[in-house]
């Protein structure tokens, strides 16, 4: 969600909810994100869902990397050979970024 000020400048404030629907599964986007974080080479992850035809939505992940060898074969192998993550939850999108925009409560998803 965001917030349009009088100077036409737009505030990233947050999530519009926090969960993620995607072929009628509901979808904890934070439960995927503390997984990415605790792989060696990501410094920083935010997932989101963005609209697919097939699917209602879709799980991207959006990653910032501690190691620049990181590749999005290798979160994908990592996501689906781990223990506490659902084959339905894992993402199908990898996005390698910069930097997340923040808000006061942390990283904002509006990065899509």
């Amino acid at each position: 969600m965001a917030t349009w000020d009088e100077n036409e400048f737009v505030t990233i404030v947050g999530r519009k909810n926090d969960m993620i629907v995607s072929s009628g599964d509901n979808i904890h986007r934070v439960q995927i994100e503390e997984i990415l974080n605790q792989h060696p080479k990501v410094k920083e992850s935010v997932v989101v869902g963005v609209p697919d035809e097939l699917r209602s939505e879709a799980v991207v992940a959006y990653i910032i990397k501690d190691d620049p060898a990181l590749t999005a074969r290798e979160l994908n192998k990592y996501c689906s050979n781990h223990p506490m993550l659902a084959s339905y939850k894992k993402p199908r999108y990898y996005r390698f970024i910069d930097e997340l925009p923040y808000t006061g409560r942390g990283p904002a998803s509006g990065i899509v």
